[in-house]
């Protein structure tokens, strides 16, 4: 099986997960309750049942837009993100990314002076590869 075909079935399953407990209340308000001697009015059923779907197609967009979403974690979650040079590189040296302070070299190798704006476009090992932003503009990490 490709990690495409597991893909698409983990998928299937998280969506499948959204609507069990409403097939569950199904199975209790019309086959269980009976059987125990209880039994709810048709009007009943179907409003429980509504408030149920109602529910989940709320939900639903905002849970399958997680689902789209590639996970990041670690290091690698910097990527893109931005950041201040705390202390020059040439072509090493320090910037502080989300409230943290990285290693970083330079990409292109030039330097980059104190408090330049830099975008992350590659983590090796625990050093940032990181490119100067324009002129410090649109600036939206916390340093």
């Amino acid at each position: 099986m490709s990690m495409r075909d597991e893909s698409r079935i983990q998928k299937a399953l998280k969506v499948f997960s959204l609507f069990i407990d409403d097939l569950i209340v199904v199975v209790v308000v019309l086959w269980i309750m009976p059987l125990m001697g209880f039994s709810l009015s048709p009007p009943i059923v179907i409003a429980i049942v509504s408030v149920l779907v109602s529910i989940d197609v709320v939900t639903a967009p905002l849970f399958l837009k997680d689902l789209r979403r590639r996970p990041v974690a670690g290091s690698e979650a910097l990527v893109g993100m931005r950041g201040r040079v705390v202390r020059r590189l040439d072509p090493v040296g320090y910037v502080k990314v989300n409230g943290e302070l990285w290693r970083a070299v330079s990409a292109s190798r030039a330097p980059i002076d104190r408090g330049t704006v830099v975008e992350v476009i590659e983590v090796r090992g625990s050093t940032l590869v990181v490119v100067p932003v324009g002129n410090g503009q649109g600036f939206t990490g916390t340093t």
